[in-house]
This record gives structure tokens, sequence and C-alpha cells, in this order.
């Protein structure tokens, strides 16, 4: 899995509640982007904990770009961005569909 094909997952496992997410993939009080265990996520390979994924910065930055590019159109829209952004953005929007 890639990080652009884990983005609508992620997007779905943003909406819950992540502190009983924890509890259920076993990963309170584990150090931050730990490996999650086999079995933790079934049919997905993942190389760290979904959840820890979703605080990360570059997924951050990309439902922010997402959100505003909603609002009004980004300037320098895609030239001016890093490549993974703008196919992060992309990939959100697909999935919104």
């Amino acid at each position: 899995m890639t990080a652009t094909t884990a983005l609508p997952t992620l997007q779905r496992l943003a909406r819950g509640d992540r502190a009983m997410m924890r509890l259920a993939l076993g990963c309170q009080g584990a150090k931050r982007l730990h490996a999650p265990t086999p079995g933790d996520v079934p049919d997905l390979q993942w190389s760290h904990c979904p959840l820890d994924l979703l605080d990360a910065p570059h997924y951050a930055a990309v439902r922010t770009l997402s959100r505003l590019a909603h609002i009004s159109p980004l300037a320098g829209w895609p030239d001016r961005y890093a490549s993974w952004a703008v196919d992060g953005v992309m990939t959100l929007r697909q999935a919104e569909d």
C-alpha cells in the first residue's frame, strides 16, 4: 500500500473515535509511528500504525489543501506544489466523489 492509496482509508478512519480505535488496535501506550502488530488492520499492509499516520504532517497538509481548494482556487496549482501534495489532494477528491 502506498501513501496515496492509503489516503481514502485514512480519511474514513479520521471520522471515527481514535481513543476507541487505539484500544481495539492494541496500540495504546505504544511509541509514535510504531509498526502495527500482525492482524491489527486486516486486508491492509501498513508499515506504521494508521492512527499515527493520521497525525502526520503530510496527511494534515493534504487535508488542509483539499479543504482550501473547495473554498477558493489555490494559487500556483498544481505547478508550485510538491508532487505528493498534488497527488494527495487529487486522491482525496476522487474518494469524495
